[in-house]
């Protein structure tokens, strides 16, 4: 675990300039998974060698916190930034109903429900420029079903098409939104559910 000057999440956060709520969120979020416990058993010595001996992964709690506490923050900024149907009809131009019909049919993409009676929300990252990214649903059909919502985000924000534009590689969004051609997004997509 990272050395640090502060003791206290809102000292840390003042200082950072960062919003001390969603970190507390994302502090609920784990706790509420039952990832954040009073204290985590520890291996045995013999376990923790035999692990390190044979996967070359050293038993590290603070380190496993670490990026447990990262997902959650990127969870919830993720969900915090979310638009509902309404906002998604207003951002294109089209009825909430549409809305919901072009989610049914695939072409947009939205998180899980939080539970009865609450509006599923629609991520802001599939919308570029007022408009959702082109060949959307096509890409999102190829990719593997398990997929979490921050892999789908991170997938068309990383995964690099080998055609080149300007000489430089260019991301899966930028592709689609600049007009590329879908199957080579498509392709990777579907390589992932093999690969994996």
């Amino acid at each position: 675990m990272t050395n640090t000057q502060f003791r206290t999440v809102g000292a840390w956060a003042q200082v950072r300039g960062v919003d001390e709520g969603k970190i507390v969120r994302s502090l609920e979020s784990l706790h509420s998974r039952g990832l954040i416990r009073q204290t985590t058993p520890p291996l045995s010595k013999t376990e923790a060698a035999f692990l390190e001996a044979h996967s070359g992964v050293v038993d590290d709690p603070d380190a496993l916190f670490e990026a447990q506490l990262a997902t959650a923050i990127a969870e919830t900024e993720q969900i915090e930034s979310a638009l509902t149907a309404k906002e998604v009809g207003e951002l294109v131009n089209i009825s909430p109903s549409r809305v919901n019909h072009r989610l049914a049919d695939g072409d947009l993409y939205a998180l899980s429900s939080a539970g009865r009676g609450t509006a599923r929300k629609f991520p802001i990252w599939q919308f570029v420029g007022g408009k959702p990214i082109p060949h959307l649903g096509a890409v999102l059909k190829a990719l593997p079903a398990r997929f979490h919502p921050l892999e789908v985000e991170g997938f068309l924000a990383n995964a690099i098409i080998d055609e080149l534009t300007d000489g430089r590689p260019i991301v899966a969004r930028d592709w689609l939104t600049s007009g590329g051609d879908p199957k080579p997004v498509i392709d990777i997509a579907e390589a992932l559910d093999h690969g994996l």
